[in-house]
């Protein structure tokens, strides 16, 4: 393979643990990692964090779910420490993801009317996004939770504008922002410095593929503005950059532009591999026979 890239050979040996710093402004997901070997250090490991505090309540999801097996985690907005110790022999089921639920806000937001209902679908103590349900009711969305799982129904008008720091939440900053081109609701997402890191650069990526698609975008280094206005194009031909998250927020648009082509199709087999099955049930017309 190429240098710098998988396949990779890695020779272990014995980590002791104890103290380190750690630079969480552009990702939670290196201090996930280190949490999650901590308990198998002989020391455990102390972490204390630098820079900007981004996606926070994913490094709490962490938190919760190692302390469902066991592991005595403390934690707080400047690092965590976690001693050696042993996981539990236990099962913990997974919860049905609201980060995924997100684009099917968008799908509905973009919709005339409608409703879905998403079996086993909980309100979640551990989940971050389930923030969602406050985001998507500023478009028109009101969330209905019952017993067997939530329903999500199109009943209101979306706010004249909208202005919000999504820090916290980068995974809903795409189906959100692009639920926003495409309903023509003016207005800005910040916070999300941490969006250029991700499997694509996303502020440039889905910036670009909305202007491509005639919305008028601008960017800065750590927020996406959309003003009024769209431009229709002849075609609509967009890239997700193979990027999962981008592909699934593009696609709903077709609901506003039409006939619509995007690229990278095969992206969401990393985190939604059902994504174009479900989308046809609901009557999307997808072919992916050019992928």
């Amino acid at each position: 393979g190429e240098i710098g890239f998988p396949p990779l050979l890695i020779n272990g040996k014995p980590i002791k643990g104890g103290k380190a710093l750690l630079d969480v402004s552009h990702s939670s997901q290196y201090a996930s990692a280190l949490m999650l070997i901590a308990p198998m250090l002989q020391k455990g490991l102390e972490v204390k964090f630098t820079g900007k505090r981004v996606s926070m309540p994913y490094l709490q999801m962490t938190a919760s779910l190692m302390r469902m097996a066991g592991i005595p985690v403390s934690m707080d907005n400047n690092g965590f420490n976690i001693p050696y110790s042993s996981f539990l022999n236990t099962r913990i089921d997974g919860e049905k993801d609201w980060s995924s639920a997100a684009f099917w806000y968008e799908a509905l937001a973009l919709a005339q009317r409608g409703e879905i209902f998403f079996p086993g679908l909980k309100i979640s103590d551990i989940q971050g996004d389930r923030f969602c349900m406050d985001l998507f009711c500023k478009l028109g969305i009101n969330t209905v939770v019952k017993p067997e799982g939530v329903l999500i129904c199109k009943e209101g008008r979306p706010k004249e504008t909208v202005d919000e720091v999504l820090t916290d939440y980068p995974d809903l900053v795409l189906p959100f922002f692009s639920a926003m081109a495409g309903l023509q609701v003016p207005g800005r997402i910040q916070g999300i410095t941490h969006l250029h890191y991700k499997e694509s650069d996303r502020l440039q990526t889905l910036s670009e593929e909305l202007i491509r698609a005639g919305f008028n975008i601008f960017i800065t280094e750590d927020a996406l503005i959309l003003n009024k206005g769209r431009v229709n194009q002849d075609k609509y031909i967009l890239d997700a950059h193979d990027d999962h998250r981008i592909f699934m927020g593009l696609l709903p648009l077709c609901q506003v532009l039409g006939k619509i082509r995007v690229s990278g199709a095969s992206s969401v087999k990393k985190s939604y591999p059902d994504f174009i099955s479900q989308i046809r049930d609901l009557g999307f017309t997808v072919d992916i026979s050019g992928e």
